[in-house]
């Protein structure tokens, strides 16, 4: 289980850098959208339209609005879904959490503990009898 977890902790601490690069992209091809539309001016029918790439027929400009219409929402889900992935200093927070409380149950479950614990208690009362008299 640790083996894996230093492993994921690894992974996870690359992502930092694949969100930030899908972040860019994403606002790229949003901003990629807008203009297509604009040089298409919406209008979606048979003629040529001399926009800003020149020649840029109207069916161009459909497909490439078709294009980014189908992956600006994958795009934009890929992207929510790595931003709430915990960043490595929360993994690792998180790790520490649960190692720690597995050592604390597995000290506070182990029978040698518990008696040498007795051993203690039962010591402590004895002296502080004879401290009393």
């Amino acid at each position: 289980m640790e083996y894996i977890f230093i492993y994921l902790l690894q992974l996870f601490s690359s992502l930092d850098l694949l969100f930030g690069c899908l972040l860019i992209l994403d606002f790229c091809l949003i901003i990629f959208w807008i203009i297509l539309g604009f040089c298409t001016r919406f209008e979606y029918t048979d003629y040529k339209n001399n926009g800003c790439f020149g020649e840029l027929t109207t069916e161009t400009g459909q497909n490439g609005s078709k294009f980014c219409k189908k992956l600006i929402p994958i795009m934009l889900s890929i992207t929510f879904f790595i931003a709430i992935v915990p960043s490595r200093q929360t993994l690792l927070l998180m790790g520490g959490t649960y190692l720690g409380k597995k050592a604390v149950k597995q000290v506070i479950t182990d029978k040698k503990i518990e008696k040498i614990n007795t051993i203690i208690e039962l010591e402590l009362d004895k002296r502080i009898k004879e401290l009393q008299q």
